[in-house]
């Protein structure tokens, strides 16, 4: 087994020089103690370093990093045994250069060629950085590590081999496939080749001669130049298909000439009502415009008695305006006058309302001054009666103060005795339960050497068992040792061997016995000593308590306004002196109370004036806003007479009785003038409503005039666009009828002519395609073989590939089968990976772990198209959920521990068994690291793994070496601190 017994560093990251940490060869624990920042970590990326030649936590960044500031070079010098890694890093200008002397392949085995950072970070490395840590990291990048395992590693190495050799038989048998493909397009071409050369033979008539080329190419011109434009024929040659192409565009022309004769011919068939039907519209046409310029001509009229009714509604109007202004210059003079005498009265009013609140303003303010001086002795006698409260509250919290000081005095020494009590009773805890674990251990230890005793007896009885069957019946000879002794001998011989095994198996039971009664008195006394810690703790809890409420009790007393910043015998004398103070202050307030009135008598006079001046205000309010509104209406109206024409600053305003008569005559001439302006308005209105009459009967008539028009124009457009001439009528569709039967005739005997040509050109045509039918026929015959040997050939051929493409198939399908359970094999080798592994952490993570529903971690692993997924999941809600989303630092730090524990125990692909822990009790106090402490002792003592703890904690430190020691196991303690050279390592 191969251990790490040595570690040099020399100005790595920010050790010194020659830093050296010796470590034991054998399974134990190497603890490393330092404050945060002191060195822990590149303890770990040295080890690192050396085996992988980098480290993970730089990246992609320069390796001088990890040269110590102001140096040049560092080294790192591992041995493993008599093996030696040392790596060196030179420091340049602007670049670095690393050298390794040694192989890690000779140190940790043939594995550890691919993916070594990996694999030290799955089973023997715990860093800091949890984006490195299996729980914390996404299901692609758990996938990527889980495949770096060596055994998930060849299995998925066997699986690409499979798809590569899958990909390239599938290339072949598509090959094979093209090539039974061709082989059948050769022969359909073939069949169809004779197919097609048969049919030209049964279609030839070889009894009637072909007409000569020349011939049928002089009727085609013929035809083209009578009937058609002759430009269909440049650049025709004499071969049949260009022959036959110029008489289907010949015969595509004259189809073209026939549809349109036979669309004119159903044009005019019915043409006959249609010319009626023309000529009624027609004449309705002249009728409606007749009609319209009649109604012309009344819109004209109603248009003139529309412009008579509105000149006299604008005289009207006029005479009205006139009459309304009289009526108002009559009622403003009227108003006028009123308003002027209001405005007097209101500011008589005024001007008394003011008198009155001058007298009642004075007598009150002589109350109030007289009540001011009662209200500020009142004030002082409040605060004298206050002050004296306070005092009485003082000298209480002060006495309060006195007691609780008292009583805190003997509280404090009985907390010293209650924390030196259970600081005993914890001791006296742990001792007891290393001596628990210690006893258990030897039952465990005797039970198993029981165990193998009593097998030993079983096995040896099933022995002679065998060798009895053995037995010849004829000669007795042991098959064992070759000697006749028979089978009594043999059981007698046996008997002796187990009467020698019986006090062994006695004395083992004996030793159980007397274990397992040492274990359960160990038990027993265990449970007292932590009933003992309890009520110790319940003790030092309950007297916190009390201390806590004394202190908060004085605390009180002393916020006390008058006690506050004082000791107590100074708060004594202060008290005294602000009582003498009190009482000079009643005395002086006794005296000048002696020569004051009574101040309910003051109060009440004080109220009834307040009540007269009151009044007063609100009479001189009301007083106030009747002449402002006064005065406002005095000018408005003023304004008016002022618009009106009217000097308002003349006295014109002297009849009252006068100016009311010339109201009322203007009011009636106003009624007047707008009966005659509403009798007016009734004549516009009937001739408005008259005109709105005719000009809808005359938009009406143009509607039905333009919908007329426009029916004759589109008849018109129609007649002409079929090449009619002139306007519908009866002569002109009897002259169209005649031209078309003349060009329907010429149609027909053109059609029988250009029938017989083709029907000739046709000929031509079949007789050279079976001439070319023929010569491709004899083109696929090879080395002048006939058409049956060709066809048999062919047909051979296309056998012997179909056949190579079944085969070829069938090696395919077979493939896919194996690809098949191969994936499946896979699939249950991907399960067989973490299987295992789950147990063995669930059972971890109940040692460790306070919250159980953790105890339930899953690993995850699958693969989704030829990717592998990977991570941690934990039941939440009835499903599975990543552990990342929920754990707590301190979990996600134990389910990652446990997760490595497990791999390492179940996937061992090295030599070197050992655990490298980056302070993993960072998070934890006392209680929860001591779990994570036994865990890592049982991988010590019974898997015997070298463990590398690293932590800040030195009360943590000390606790492991303790538990360490206490079952012989080899620890050493490295204590890391700063120096004037750098950082120091310091065993013990």
């Amino acid at each position: 087994m191969t251990f790490l017994t040595r570690l040099e560093l020399s100005n790595f990251r920010r050790f010194g020089p020659k830093t050296v940490l010796e470590f034991p060869a054998e399974p134990g624990a190497v603890i490393l103690v330092a404050p945060n920042g002191t060195g822990k970590t590149s303890i770990f990326e040295a080890i690192e370093l050396a085996l992988t030649g980098a480290v993970r936590r730089l990246g992609k960044a320069s390796a001088a990093a990890l040269v110590r500031d102001g140096n040049p070079q560092a080294e790192v010098c591992a041995f493993y045994g008599e093996s030696r890694i040392l790596v060196s890093i030179t420091r340049r200008d602007a670049s670095e250069s690393i050298h390794v002397e040694g192989d890690p392949v000779a140190i940790l085995g043939a594995n550890a060629k691919r993916d070594l950072a990996t694999l030290l970070r799955l089973t023997h490395l715990m860093d800091q950085s949890e984006r490195n840590w299996f729980v914390g990291c996404s299901p692609e990048e758990g996938g990527e590590a889980l495949a770096a395992l060596p055994a998930v590693r060849d299995t998925l190495a066997a699986s690409v081999a499979m798809s590569s050799t899958k990909r390239a038989l599938t290339t072949g048998v598509n090959e094979v496939r093209a090539v039974a493909k061709s082989a059948k397009a050769r022969l359909d071409d073939w069949l169809q080749r004779v197919e097609e050369r048969n049919a030209a033979r049964e279609h030839i008539e070889f009894d009637a001669p072909l007409t000569a080329l020349a011939v049928l190419r002089g009727e085609l011109v013929t035809l083209a130049t009578q009937f058609w434009d002759d430009r269909v024929l440049g650049g025709m040659g004499e071969s049949p298909p260009a022959l036959q192409a110029v008489a289907r565009e010949l015969s595509d022309r004259l189809n073209a000439i026939e549809n349109e004769l036979n669309k004119k011919r159903a044009f005019l068939d019915p043409l006959d009502d249609w010319v009626d039907r023309y000529s009624v519209i027609a004449n309705e046409e002249s009728n409606a415009r007749v009609a319209l310029d009649a109604l012309r001509m009344s819109r004209d009229e109603w248009l003139a008695t529309r412009e008579d009714a509105k000149e006299a509604l604008r005289v009207a109007d006029k005479k009205l305006s006139q009459c309304q202004r009289e009526a108002i210059v009559a009622r403003l003079r009227y108003d006028a006058l009123a308003l002027k005498r209001a405005h007097g009265q209101a500011a008589a009013n005024v001007r008394a309302a003011e008198e009155r609140l001058s007298v009642a303003e004075d007598r009150l303010a002589e109350t109030e001054r007289t009540l001011s001086r009662l209200r500020h002795m009142h004030g002082r006698e409040v605060e004298l009666k206050r002050s004296r409260i306070e005092l009485d509250d003082a000298r209480k919290a002060l006495a309060q103060w006195t007691a609780s000081e008292i009583e805190r005095e003997e509280l404090v020494h009985r907390i010293l005795l209650a924390r030196q009590a259970l600081e005993g009773a914890t001791l006296l805890v742990a001792e007891r339960v290393d001596v628990y674990r210690e006893r258990t251990a030897l039952v465990e230890r005797l039970r198993e050497e029981l165990t193998q005793i009593k097998l030993s007896a079983d096995t040896l009885r099933a022995a002679v068992a065998t060798v009895a069957s053995q037995l010849s019946p004829s000669d007795g000879t042991c098959p064992v040792c070759l000697w006749p002794h028979g089978t009594t001998e043999l059981h007698r011989r046996v008997q002796q061997a187990l009467l020698v095994l019986s006090p062994a198996i006695a004395a083992a039971q004996a030793r159980l016995s007397d274990a397992e009664e040492h274990q359960k008195a160990a038990s027993d006394a265990l449970r007292d000593s932590e009933q003992d810690q309890a009520a110790a703790s319940a003790t030092l809890d309950e007297l916190r308590r009390k201390d806590h409420a004394l202190s908060a009790t004085i605390k009180a007393a002393r916020e006390h306004p008058l006690l506050v910043r004082l000791e107590r015998a100074l708060a004594e004398k202060t008290l005294e002196l602000h009582a003498a103070k009190l009482n000079n202050e009643a005395n002086v307030l006794e005296k000048e109370r002696s020569g004051t009135p009574d101040e309910s008598g003051v109060r009440a006079s004080w109220t009834a004036l307040a009540e007269e001046r009151d009044l007063v205000r609100e009479m001189l309010a009301r007083a106030q806003f009747a002449l402002a509104e006064s005065r406002v209406q005095l000018a408005q109206a003023l304004d008016r007479v002022g618009e009106l024409g009217i000097d308002p600053n003349t006295d014109v305003l002297v009849d009252e009785s006068e100016l009311a008569r010339n109201v009322v005559t203007a009011e009636q001439a106003v009624v007047t003038a707008r009966a005659e302006k509403a009798n007016r308005e009734r004549l516009l209105a009937d001739a408005v409503a008259a005109l709105a009459r005719v000009e809808q009967e005359l938009a009406d008539r143009n509607a039905t005039v333009a919908v007329l028009a426009d029916q004759l124009r589109e008849a018109i457009s129609t007649w002409r666009a079929n090449h009619l001439k002139g306007v519908p009528s009866a002569a002109g569709l009897e002259m169209a009828r005649l031209d078309l039967n003349r060009a329907t005739a010429e149609a027909v005997v053109a059609r029988k002519r250009l029938n017989a040509t083709s029907f000739q050109i046709a000929r031509w045509v079949s007789a050279e395609r079976l001439k070319d039918l023929e010569a491709r026929v004899a083109e696929l015959c090879a080395n002048g073989e006939d058409e049956r040997d060709c066809g048999e050939r062919l047909r051979r051929e296309q056998e012997r590939v179909e056949q190579n493409a079944r085969d070829a198939e069938a090696i395919a399908r077979a493939l896919d089968e194996l690809d098949l359970s191969l994936r499946r094999r896979l699939e249950s080798f991907r399960a067989s990976v973490v299987r295992p592994i789950m147990p063995v952490q669930q059972m971890l993570l109940r040692r460790m772990v306070r919250d159980q529903r953790f105890s339930n971690t899953r690993v995850s692993f699958k693969q989704l198209y030829n990717k592998q997924y990977a991570e941690t999941q934990v039941p939440l809600h009835g499903a599975e959920v990543p552990v990342r989303l929920i754990a707590s630092e301190a979990q996600r730090t134990e389910i990652q521990l446990s997760f490595l524990l497990a791999l390492a125990l179940n996937h061992r692909w090295c030599d070197w068994r050992a655990l490298l822990l980056d302070d993993p009790t960072q998070h934890h106090d006392l209680i929860h690291a001591s779990a994570v402490f036994d865990v890592l002792r049982d991988f010590v003592f019974d898997h015997g793994f070298q463990v590398i703890f690293a932590t800040h904690d030195a009360g943590q430190a000390r606790f492991f070496e303790r538990k360490l020691r206490n079952d012989g196991l080899p620890t050493c303690v490295y204590t890391l601190r700063p120096g004037q050279d750098g950082v120091v390592a310091r065993r013990g």
